[in-house]
């Protein structure tokens, strides 16, 4: 039994690690994508303030994501519930 609950742990974390590096995946593309929307941009007419406000907000979102960075972010990190 206590070998089953150490294996279980061990599973747990591993998961836990897993998600964690998705995340951090998931941040970097969305980084690298904003880089390339705002290189686009400023080889033709730069960036306007809608692509600038849009980059700000996305940028927050991957830092919300990386799990290196882990920024709160005020809608994201509430728990909403709805009541029944």
């Amino acid at each position: 039994m206590a070998q089953k609950a150490v294996q279980d742990a061990e599973k747990e974390k591993l998961e836990a690690l897993k998600v964690a590096a998705l995340r951090w995946q998931q941040a970097q593309v969305i980084r690298s994508y904003l880089l390339a929307m705002e290189n686009r941009a400023v080889g033709g007419f730069g960036v306007n303030e809608k692509q600038r406000a849009y980059l700000l907000w996305a940028r927050a979102k991957a830092d919300w994501l990386d799990p290196l960075v882990a920024a709160p972010d005020p809608l994201l990190d509430q728990e909403i519930r709805i009541p029944y």
